[in-house]
């Protein structure tokens, strides 16, 4: 398996464990390319192992190596991968497996990984080693249909400071003075003001200058951006928004800047389509918002990729 890259390293994720409850124990270690076998983790059954990919990457191979100077063997509750919108099976729950393992899968979409489990010893699962490649080189095609996937939305993707709950997909790169906020930092992921719809949900969330979206927060232009890469054939991106106070303008790198929307974005959904992207580029979206003062928020959904290949009469894109 030599130069493939382990992209639970390059996402600089973290592996650690956590339970459901507010006494949670974090035991956070370092994902590197050259582990050896004294980097391990433990942590009871009733807790997770959580490993944080900060961004949606394309993963279809895990090579895994639990504790193995004995013959315990392992039994896994639940081993799943989050795609920003819904809980994916890796192994069925009871399967077991022992020492230094592969496991190999249709390549899908991962910002987290989350295992759960013991051993024959005791209740505890033992890893020493955990990595994520793409082994396929392919992208994972996300397909459009009635309850849609969603990527790179806004409030998903806390890592980059979980200390003051960042937004790790998103930047504000442009702002007027009056906040002690930096151009170029990521955006906070913030407590929703009362008064903003659509509520926050587990497929976007409000994000700011703030963490709390109830501060007051200075007249001006603030500019929002993300970054992202259109697995082939898609070349087109439906978005919902919703605003406070006003979306101006969306730039798209291909050059386009949209600045006609379906509703202005205050309390609904809004939304617009964004066309000629270029699959497997590196496309850069950013969405100007206009601050009359008070409360600043910004909530983006993207919603399911459009492909150029008309629907089969089954209702299924061919790809």
């Amino acid at each position: 398996m030599s130069n493939y890259v382990n992209l639970a390293s390059l996402q600089r994720g973290t592996f650690g464990t956590t339970n459901n409850d507010l006494a949670r124990e974090r035991n956070d270690i370092p994902l590197s390319d050259n582990w050896n076998v004294d980097n391990y983790s433990t942590t009871q059954e009733c807790a997770f192992y959580i490993v944080n990919f900060l961004g949606l990457v394309t993963v279809d191979t895990l090579v895994v190596r639990m504790y193995e100077k004995d013959n315990r063997i392992f039994t896994f509750h639940q081993f799943e991968s989050y795609d920003g919108a819904k809980w994916t099976e890796i192994l069925k729950p009871g399967e077991t497996r022992k020492g230094a393992f592969k496991i190999t899968f249709d390549p899908r979409l991962v910002s987290q990984i989350r295992v759960r489990g013991r051993s024959t010893l005791n209740d505890h699962l033992h890893f020493v080693r955990f990595q994520a490649f793409n082994i396929s080189g392919k992208a994972s095609l996300l397909i459009p249909s009635s309850d849609p996937p969603f990527f790179q939305s806004t409030g998903l993707y806390n890592g980059v400071m979980t200390s003051d709950n960042r937004d790790s997909a998103w930047k504000v790169i442009a702002l007027p003075g009056g906040t002690s906020f930096k151009a170029g930092e990521n955006a906070f992921i913030q407590k929703p003001h009362p008064g903003w719809k659509p509520a926050a949900s587990a497929t976007a969330g409000w994000i700011g200058v703030t963490s709390n979206g109830e501060d007051g927060i200075p007249v001006g232009d603030y500019e929002f951006q993300t970054t992202f890469t259109i697995p082939s054939p898609y070349t087109a991106l439906e978005v919902n928004f919703a605003v406070d106070d006003n979306l101006k303008s969306v730039v798209v790198s291909n050059g386009t800047t949209i600045t006609s929307f379906n509703g202005n974005g205050f309390g609904q959904w809004s939304n617009f389509t964004a066309t000629g992207l270029i699959p497997g580029a590196v496309t850069t979206m950013t969405f100007k918002v206009y601050n009359s003062g008070g409360a600043l928020g910004l909530l983006v959904q993207f919603g399911a990729f459009l492909v150029t290949p008309p629907p089969t009469s089954s209702g299924i894109r061919k790809l």
